[in-house]
């Protein structure tokens, strides 16, 4: 026998959630324009956030985010956390990483819905 399941709509939070992303990634890979690992310059690129985007704080905050190629973002920043660490620290400074490192487990701040219509239009701002 067969089943159907209906489709769940996406809530107007998740909607903005994706919207927010997708503004987000489309800005840091402009930033960067290329794979930001060491002697790569693929431009075939994608957005790797430094602490999880689970951590809504930060999610959104180009600091904690940075363009690889799908080689250094599946093997460097996924399988090699010691060496993707010291990127990130040469790349940031030792205090930046720690300020990063101390806003994701140190500050649970909550994100309202309102929080995230503002984010969107600083990315569209700061987008063009």
């Amino acid at each position: 026998m067969l089943t159907f399941r209906r489709k769940k709509s996406k809530s107007p939070r998740s909607r903005l959630i994706a919207q927010a992303d997708e503004l987000f990634s489309k800005l840091v890979r402009e930033r960067d324009g290329h794979c930001q690992w060491p002697g790569c310059r693929s431009t075939t690129i994608y957005v790797h956030h430094i602490f999880s985007r689970r951590y809504l704080q930060l999610r959104w905050d180009t600091r904690n985010a940075v363009s690889l190629c799908l080689y250094h973002h599946a093997i460097c920043a996924h399988n090699d956390p010691e060496n993707f660490r010291d990127f990130v620290i040469k790349r940031l400074g030792e205090q930046q990483f720690m300020a990063l490192k101390a806003m994701a487990y140190l500050r649970a701040v909550p994100v309202r819905t309102q929080d995230i219509d503002l984010i969107i239009l600083v990315l569209i701002v700061t987008g063009k």
